[in-house]
Parts: C-alpha cells; structure tokens; sequence
C-alpha cells in the first residue's frame, strides 16, 4: 500500500509538473498574442497614418498639378496666335514640345510697318522655373521691340541682357540667381528686302538658292553670368532672295537621348532640315516630329522642344 501510494505521489507530482509547465506556457502564449495584438493595432494605426498621409499627398499633387495645368494655359495665351503667324508668315510650322507640363522654351513674332521680327527663346531649366524666365523674356521682348521701337536683333539682346540682369537683380554683389535666356533673333526688313540675325547661344539655319547655311550666334548668353570682358552681339545680314527658308530652334530637339544612351545630334537635325525643306511646311513638321519620336522610342523627353520654320517669299 505504501508503494502504492508512493507511486501515486510521485504521478502527481509530475502530473503538477506537467501543469505547472502547461500553465507557463500558457502564460508565454498569452503574452505573445497580447503582443501581437498590440504589434496589429500598432500596424494599423500605422497604415491609417499612411494613408491619410498618401491621401494628403495625393490631394496636393493634384492642386499642384492643376495649378501648373492652368499656367500652361496662360502660358499658351503669350505665345503667338496661329493666326498671327499665318498673317506674318503664310509658309510657316512650330514645334513646341515641353518636357513637363510648362515649357522653358519659348517663340515670339511681332511686326510693324517695316519689319517683322521672330525669335526662339530657351531659358535657364524647365518645368515652372523655366516657365517663369520664358514669361519674363516674352515681356521684356514686347518692352524692347513694341515700346521702344529696338529693330537691330543685336541691339535687341543688349538690352535684353541688361533688362534681365536688372529684373533678377544679377549685378548686386552675392546674387546666386545665374538664370538666363539663350536666344535666336531675326528681323525682316520688307523695305530693303534684308534679314538681320543675332544669337545668344543659339544659331539659325537659312536656306537660299539651294544652299543652306547654320549661321552661329554670339557664345554669350543673356543674363546670368556674363565675363569680364565680353564682346557685344552682332548682327549679320543677308540679302532677302524668294524664297529664303528661315529655322530657328532651341537645343532640346538635337539633345534628346536615345535609349541607346545616343544624342539625336545637331547635323542630323540640319540634314533633316535640308533633305525636306522643299515640301510644304506641314510635311516638314510631321518629318521632324516622327523622327524625334523613333529616335526616343518610349524614353523619357529630356528637355524642352521648340522648333519654328520660316518661309519668307
């Protein structure tokens, strides 16, 4: 009997170590899922956190986008109605491709009793800024040809370069704002029968009795850093033949990279332009406009485009 009850104690006893086991464990279970209960609340007052986050992200996206949205819009009021260049220029085409949604380039015809004036402006960056200085060169241009009767395309950049430097304040001492416009000016004067051209940065094609010819502009830009001693614009002049082929252009159009890591390249850009200047300015524009686009193949546009074709019979 005493063996019995030995045995029988000694069941119990393993039996209440065994309980006693079961209930430690039972306890670590409890705590681990109090734990993981505490680590789902964390997570989901984490993801309402983020989503309202991502809610309110993309709520600004949305204003921000509608806002540069309506500044493309009055972006596109300033440039040139196709009317008014269809009056000035009956053979004429614009590429006018931005990057973003606002462009840094920019073109601008006006004209008087004597002359007719064109001009492609590519301003420092794109997207917003860029949209800036090109809203800024369009009304310092109005300023200078309209208001101040400044006919000379190189005397037309000097006051341009001055204007603009005054405007962003580039000549007080520690003045980081470096923005500037290259430009491509030309002036038609239709009672001589000559055509006055001066670059900033920026050249022209023009093509007369079968030859063409890329005239290069000064190295300077407008604004922005200018040397110490640096040689003021030009103008150059040529004899108005019919028809004379005028193109002035930003560099966005020759820069932009293939997937292959390879520029369009500016000859190719004039080899175009030579190969196709004989068909109607339509034609040209939609040649220009799918090579652009076999050349990019789907890659991203790195920068602005804007290309203008001129006849001038």
């Amino acid at each position: 009997i005493l063996f019995y009850l030995h045995k029988i104690k000694l069941k119990n006893e393993e039996l209440n170590h065994h309980q006693k086991e079961i209930l430690e464990k039972n306890e670590e279970l409890q705590q681990q899922q109090e734990e993981i209960l505490a680590q789902r609340d964390e997570i989901e007052r984490k993801n309402l956190i983020l989503e309202q986050s991502q809610q309110i992200i993309a709520d600004k996206n949305e204003r921000m986008i509608s806002s540069i949205e309506y500044a493309k819009t009055i972006q596109n009021a300033l440039l040139p109605k196709p009317e008014k260049l269809s009056e000035l220029f009956p053979g004429h085409f614009v590429i006018f491709q931005p990057k973003d949604i606002v462009s840094g380039d920019f073109y601008w015809v006006s004209n008087d009793k004597r002359y007719t004036y064109a001009a492609v402006m590519d301003c420092t960056g794109h997207g917003v800024p860029g949209a800036f200085m090109s809203m800024i060169g369009n009304t310092l241009l109005n300023k200078i040809v309209i208001e101040w009767k400044v006919y000379q395309p190189s005397k037309v950049l000097e006051a341009l370069n001055e204007q603009l430097r005054e405007a962003l304040k580039q000549k007080e001492i520690g003045n980081i704002v470096l923005a500037g416009i290259d430009i491509a000016f030309v002036t038609i004067d239709k009672q001589e029968k000559k055509i006055f051209f001066s670059g900033a940065a920026r050249p022209m094609l023009i093509i007369q009795n079968g030859e063409i010819q890329l005239v290069k502009g000064s190295i300077r830009s407008t604004g922005g850093f200018q040397p110490a001693n640096v040689k003021p614009f030009e103008d150059i002049t040529f004899e108005l033949s019919s028809p004379t082929y005028i193109y002035l252009f930003s560099d966005g159009y020759a820069d932009q990279i293939s997937i292959e890591k390879k520029k369009f390249g500016l000859q190719r850009f004039v080899d175009i332009i030579f190969q196709s200047y004989t068909k109607p300015m339509a034609a040209q524009r939609e040649l220009l406009l799918q090579m652009i686009e076999n050349h990019l193949h789907g890659t991203d546009q790195l920068d602005d485009i804007c290309v203008m074709g001129l006849r001038v019979d």
